[in-house]
């Protein structure tokens, strides 16, 4: 009698097995907004390895360069620069310091003499970035050493969208100031060009923040760990 009912006890020990597998399978929807700069580099980059390690996780991300209210609009985390970072949220760090980048249009610096100082700037069509959070205009900022410069560069033109600013400097219109890893691939392909390289400083990395809870929900958990930053 025993032999007859083995191959049903091990059917099973078997399901149960697969039971225990699926239940320790990170699984779900998550939901995450980021900036367009953190979704083109950061996530890009990490998005095939982690699709691969957890196919079981439905993965949504909004890119908005504005704050979300994280529990208002339904997003289970989001991503930002550490400079902006909301002080009741916990954020880990998921990137290095990002290198910022003066760029322009090679035909723009055959115009216009390229800025051998953050002071020259004055004398140059800049193209702005208008913050969605707060509304104001981001600052540029320098360091060389031990000086630094915060320049308010009173360009005419101004966009609250980092794309557009990257296509009007390809278009020749002025220069743009954005993360050095945003616009790399321009400058490898000629499209754009650094200028005030030596002025130009590391800002802080990319941070993926959440609401501190008790029970942190495993598909969250596994974002954390694949994107997890460690220097």
């Amino acid at each position: 009698m025993l032999a007859r009912a083995k191959p049903a006890l091990d059917d099973i020990a078997g399901a149960l097995e697969e039971l225990n597998e699926v239940r320790d399978t990170p699984s779900g929807r998550l939901r995450i907004t980021a900036p367009r700069m953190a979704a083109a580099t950061v996530l890009a980059r990490a998005l095939p390895s982690f699709a691969r390690a957890y196919p079981r996780i439905e993965l949504e991300i909004s890119v908005d360069d504005g704050f979300q209210d994280l529990a208002a609009d339904g997003f289970d985390a989001g991503i930002r620069l550490g400079e902006a970072l909301q002080t009741n949220m916990v954020a880990v760090p998921i990137s290095a310091p990002v290198a910022m980048a003066v760029v322009a249009a090679p035909s723009y610096l055959e115009a216009h003499p390229a800025p051998a100082s953050p002071e020259d700037l004055a004398a140059h069509a800049c193209i702005e970035l208008r913050l969605l959070s707060s509304g104001t205009l981001y600052g540029w900022k320098f360091e060389r050493g031990t000086q630094k410069r915060g320049v308010n560069v009173g360009g005419k033109l101004l966009m609250d969208d980092q794309e557009l600013i990257v296509r009007a400097a390809m278009d020749g219109l002025g220069l743009a100031y954005s993360a050095l890893d945003y616009v790399a691939p321009h400058i490898e392909q000629g499209r754009l060009r650094r200028v005030l390289a030596d002025w130009t400083p590391e800002g802080t990395g990319f941070y993926l923040y959440y609401p501190s809870r008790q029970h942190l929900p495993a598909a969250l958990r596994a974002l954390i760990g694949h994107l997890r930053y460690s220097a």
